[in-house]
């Protein structure tokens, strides 16, 4: 199915008389033990960037815990990914099949959610997430996700990419906790032209969480981010430090970080802004962002996430854009 989709595109590009675009495709070896999706192939014309958004359904028959995930698509020096991101589906009800990707930033409204829960969030185009030992991601019987990919062409013709997942399932019985993602982010982003700016965004939790990993998300106009720990408001120190937007750093906790309600973190976002116009918050690649992120489980796993004024994620993640 996925070759004739992208059969079919290559005819409708040469049928309208434009440059046929290289179809790339993603290499990943399936799990072991697991399961493998793939965000259908889509094209991405020449000198522009474009973001879109897939619902595929998992091939697993019954539940299991999700210990790594192993995000694959193509990519060199002219072209690729911007980010990855895994959201969940998490309604009840049936949902038509999609069989191709369509146009959207974030997977924003799909599913019926303003911002659907994160499941997982990739910047390189080969990246592995493993989470330590006694923890994964939990994935229902035929679970729904929503594949979303921002990807980059910096080259003189168009190309047509994919995007390979694996799931690799941990032993049965073998994960305690179950790890949420979270997204803390500010809108507050206004550097003038030719000038250097900061970002800064706060966040305190309002129940108590086992942090494992802390990274970091801004585009390319960055020069660093800081992210430092905060007990009870007050600063316990610098916890992380991203130097390049596109690699940024991860701080992986194992034992995990204990953060109790009123504990939190301040991140710091620095900007260089040698465009003509106002840098601000935005979507695209040439806008920017200032996030801190990573994954967390709390005390009880059984239970939903408690609602936090100002965030999304529907009980299963926690996507704050506003601190």
């Amino acid at each position: 199915m996925r070759r004739l989709i992208a059969f079919l595109i290559l005819l409708a590009t040469l049928g309208s008389g434009g440059t046929a675009a290289a179809v790339l495709r993603a290499h990943l070896a399936r799990p072991h033990r697991g399961t493998q999706v793939h965000l259908s192939p889509y094209t991405i014309g020449p000198e522009s960037e474009r973001e879109v958004c897939q619902l595929v359904t998992l091939r697993n028959a019954r539940a299991f815990d999700a210990s790594e995930i192993d995000v694959s698509m193509p990519g060199s020096p002219e072209f690729g990914t911007h980010h990855f991101a895994i959201f969940l589906d998490v309604r009840d009800t049936p949902a038509p099949p999609q069989p191709e990707p369509v146009s959207d930033v974030g997977c924003t409204g799909m599913g019926g959610a303003v911002v659907p829960p994160l499941l997982a969030f990739v910047q390189h185009p080969r990246e592995r997430i493993r989470f330590p030992l006694h923890v994964g991601v939990r994935l229902k019987p035929h679970q729904r996700l929503f594949l979303n990919s921002h990807y980059i062409n910096g080259s003189a013709a168009p190309i047509t990419i994919d995007v390979a997942v694996n799931f690799s399932a941990a032993r049965k019985g073998s994960v305690q906790h179950h790890a949420r993602s979270f997204q803390l982010g500010t809108f507050d982003i206004d550097v003038p032209p030719g000038a250097e700016g900061s970002a800064v965004g706060s966040w305190t939790t309002r129940f108590p969480i086992n942090v494992i990993a802390l990274s970091s998300h801004s585009h390319k106009h960055t020069q660093s981010v800081t992210v430092d720990l905060l007990r009870a408001g007050v600063s316990a120190g610098q916890q992380l430090l991203t130097t390049d937007y596109a690699d940024p750093s991860v701080h992986s906790y194992d034992p995990p970080l204990r953060l109790e309600a009123g504990d939190g973190w301040r991140w710091i976002c620095d900007y260089l802004n040698m465009t003509p116009g106002t840098l601000r918050f935005g979507v695209t690649s040439n806008d920017e962002m200032c996030f801190a992120t990573g994954f967390f489980y709390i005390d009880d796993d059984a239970a939903p996430l408690p609602p936090v004024p100002g965030c999304f994620g529907q009980g299963e993640s926690l996507t704050c854009p506003f601190s």
